[in-house]
């Protein structure tokens, strides 16, 4: 390993939402992270968010499917591609334009698959019931509602970092001095409170995505999170800062104390903050001056 190539480690939490735990609703959330083998030593993160909203009552299962069609997709790619500082310009085109296609249209063929294995039938009933008879019929044109969910994914490999996202999760990138930007802009809601989703007719058309080939110490950390995250905090800045602590600790302490303590402290960040599920992910860039070696299991999750 030379010049500005290094290999990554990752990993992340999900934790049930205070309000949720209330309620007796599920973690909506997933998340994987796993190590592509080789030379390009690829980390991948997939954060999915499923929807709070009564008529996404199989959102939790929308979500798993997107992370493990995320999965099996990008997988698929790191086959095809070294990911050197240079890549050519099909394996960009194919990540920022083809891959969002192919995983909206394979995330509709797994829920298709699911819907076939089991109806909607009893759970339209409950909807209707409780929400009304628009609300059912909504679902009923389109059933990809029940299963509406947000995704956020990083690829990070030797030579460059692609992030990809639609609806509301975020992003935070650290340079090796510590400072933080957001590859993305803060995204409005679509409609209200909504947020663009995987299941929307058009969801394809709303994918945000970001690649950068790695220069010096940009980035040393990224962090990825679903929207119960920021939402723990009362200012933007407040959110940021976030990146720069983590950083600073990981340097000090190692990414295995982040670890140990981050079920802990996501916990407390529901219960004092937004109540809703949070994941977040950390993706540290090691083999840099001033990066802090650690054990950590490159394939760790939760």
């Amino acid at each position: 390993m030379s010049g500005n190539q290094a290999a990554w480690t990752a990993m992340g939490w999900s934790s049930r939402g205070e309000t949720h735990i209330h309620r007796g609703l599920p973690n909506q959330d997933s998340i994987q992270i796993w190590r592509h083998g080789g030379k390009g030593q690829e980390v991948v993160v997939c954060v999915a968010d499923g929807h709070g909203d009564p008529r996404s009552f199989r959102s939790k299962s929308g979500a798993q499917i997107a992370t493990s069609t995320a999965r099996s997709l990008i997988r698929e790619y790191t086959k095809t591609f070294e990911g050197g500082a240079n890549p050519p310009a099909w394996v960009v085109e194919n990540l920022q334009s083809r891959l969002p296609r192919q995983l909206v249209w394979e995330w509709r063929n797994r829920v298709d698959g699911w819907l076939s294995k089991k109806p909607l039938d009893r759970e339209l009933d409950v909807l209707e019931a409780t929400h009304g008879q628009v609300a059912r019929k909504q679902v009923e044109t389109w059933p990809y509602l029940a299963y509406g969910t947000t995704f956020n994914c990083v690829l990070a490999t030797e030579g460059f970092l692609f992030c990809l996202k639609i609806g509301d999760g975020d992003f935070l990138l650290v340079e090796g001095e510590g400072t933080v930007r957001r590859p993305f802009e803060t995204q409005e809601p679509a409609i209200g409170e909504e947020t663009f989703s995987l299941c929307m007719e058009d969801a394809s058309n709303h994918f945000d995505s970001r690649f950068e080939v790695l220069k010096g110490n940009s980035p040393m950390l990224v962090v990825v999170s679903t929207d119960g995250y920021r939402k723990s905090f009362a200012h933007d800045t407040d959110f940021e800062k976030v990146g720069s602590d983590l950083f600073n600790l990981v340097q000090s302490r190692g990414l295995e104390t982040v670890r140990r303590n981050l079920p802990a402290w996501l916990r407390e960040t529901s219960t004092n903050g937004s109540g809703d599920d949070i994941t977040l992910a950390l993706v540290w860039r090691n083999g840099l001056p001033g990066s802090k070696p650690n054990a950590l299991n490159p394939d760790s999750r939760r």
